[in-house]
């Protein structure tokens, strides 16, 4: 079992980082896209319903899928309400994946588009202090 993990998330992918795998390319998750391109989330306007889009539950439970062996989580994420993925990540996890949930220690917004890998793990390092290990 890995010990911290941070996921950078977006509606559209989300790269996550193990702790206990120094050197190593975070691991890519791509949202499924309909018809060939991603949804447009961010306005409730035109909808039917005047509610935003969710993200595909296909998404959500392969970003699960890839945690599933780390005990410490960090979420970067960006965006206000309804259009931050991380949120969303957080509440269907607390509905779908409650042991999951317990290990989501912290969801920090940052402008995750322009973060570089040193910035990302610079984030990493200020949120778990000194027990995080030095990836490469």
């Amino acid at each position: 079992m890995s010990t911290y993990a941070v996921v950078v998330l977006t509606f559209n992918s989300a790269d996550v980082y193990h702790g206990d795998l120094p050197g190593t390319a975070p691991e890519h998750i791509k949202a499924d896209s309909h018809h060939g391109r991603l949804t447009h989330r961010h306005s409730a306007r035109g909808s039917v319903s005047g509610r935003y889009a969710k993200a595909d539950e296909s998404y959500w439970r392969a970003i699960a899928s890839h945690l599933q062996d780390d005990r410490h989580i960090l979420l970067l994420g960006h965006g206000k309400g309804h259009s931050n993925a991380m949120i969303q990540f957080v509440a269907w996890a607390a509905t779908h994946d409650h042991p999951l949930s317990e290990r989501i220690l912290g969801a920090v917004d940052a402008d995750v588009e322009h973060l570089s890998d040193g910035e990302i793990l610079a984030l990493a390092r200020d949120f778990f202090g000194d027990r995080l290990p030095r990836w490469a």
